[in-house]
């Protein structure tokens, strides 16, 4: 997974970072403050749910600091980004756990969503990373077409430039890995054949 979700904004960086505080409080956000980024690239703003801290507090202090309670207007060239962290839910152990850290951050998207103007990423294709000789490549290829899944089979085993991509963007040199590619942002990936994170990313069928 990635630690971070990104989305462009379809508005100027004014706009984009007036909607975003607007949507805090409208949502019911705590807003702390803000704080500028270096060199003029943007802002971060400080939000947070005091329920959220709450339960860190009761269930594991060590996450304390992953906490999502950030949202950062970034200035990119031309461009304008929304950023936030995703890295609680990454690290998510228990099932408490995860269950919290997938209802912040899934929160946290929508406000990204309202502050950028821009709705979920659509999901334009599929692909499994394989090879020859990976018996939980061969699950997972059967478990999606059970899912009546579309997607495209990269054996990389036979393939070393896409081998060699999928190290890049995933730091992983093992397989099955699962890319979901997404229309106007970017690729997400599944390392492992993870039936639970997949389902999550599949709510319906995709159609290649």
């Amino acid at each position: 997974m990635k630690i971070a979700y990104i989305r462009t904004s379809t508005k100027n960086f004014t706009d984009t970072l007036a909607d975003l505080e607007r949507a805090a409080a409208d949502q019911g956000w705590k807003q702390l403050g803000t704080a500028p980024l270096p060199n003029d690239r943007g802002t971060m703003v400080l939000v947070c749910r005091p329920d959220w801290l709450a339960g860190l507090l009761d269930s594991d202090l060590q996450m304390l600091g992953f906490a999502p309670c950030s949202v950062s207007v970034v200035r990119q060239g031309d461009e304008v980004k929304v950023v936030v962290s995703q890295l609680m839910q990454v690290l998510a152990q228990s099932p408490e756990f995860a269950a919290m850290a997938h209802q912040a951050v899934t929160a946290l998207k929508q406000l990204v969503h309202t502050a950028a103007g821009v709705g979920e990423p659509q999901l334009k294709q599929v692909k499994l990373y394989s090879t020859a000789t990976c018996p939980y490549c061969t699950m997972e290829e059967n478990w999606l077409k059970g899912q009546k899944v579309s997607f495209e089979k990269v054996m990389v085993d036979r393939d070393p430039v896409a081998a060699e991509n999928l190290v890049r963007a995933t730091g992983q040199m093992g397989v099955p890995v699962t890319e979901f590619v997404y229309e106007g942002s970017d690729s997400e990936y599944v390392v492992g054949f993870d039936r639970e994170r997949l389902q999550a990313l599949l709510p319906t069928p995709v159609v290649a």
